[in-house]
């Protein structure tokens, strides 16, 4: 198993292997509404997120026109429509009901886009 640890404001968490792939997983119990973390990377139009496309792009909306092409651990943050974390302030990840150490970090990738470019099997 890989794990690689980061510590971020409020508690740490760190990267391993779970059910759907590689992905984020707390290092402690967290309660609801703390910060787990927030979400880093180049700020990127729509067009230069189009551009890179599917494959390559990372884009977390922060704007109308403004993305992050965002970057670890956010980036390894895996999608559940039955989260347990989810972004305030357009991009930082809060505990949305208790969440266990060792349990995987999930939020709802439809929250945080307002256009119809991208899509999910």
């Amino acid at each position: 198993m890989e794990i690689k640890s980061f510590n971020t404001t409020s508690l740490s968490v760190y990267t391993g292997r779970g059910y759907f792939g590689r992905g984020v997983f707390a290092a402690r119990n967290m309660s609801k509404r703390e910060v787990i973390l927030t979400f880093t990377g180049k700020v990127i139009s729509l067009r230069e997120a189009l551009a890179k496309g599917e494959k390559e792009a990372n884009p977390l909306q922060i704007d109308t026109n403004t993305y992050i092409d965002i970057q670890e651990p956010g980036v390894i943050v895996n999608h559940h429509c039955n989260p347990n974390a989810g972004i305030i302030n357009t991009k930082t990840l809060i505990v949305l009901t208790d969440i266990y150490k060792g349990e995987e970090i999930l939020y709802d990738y439809s929250t945080t886009m307002s256009e119809n470019s991208w899509t999910m099997v």
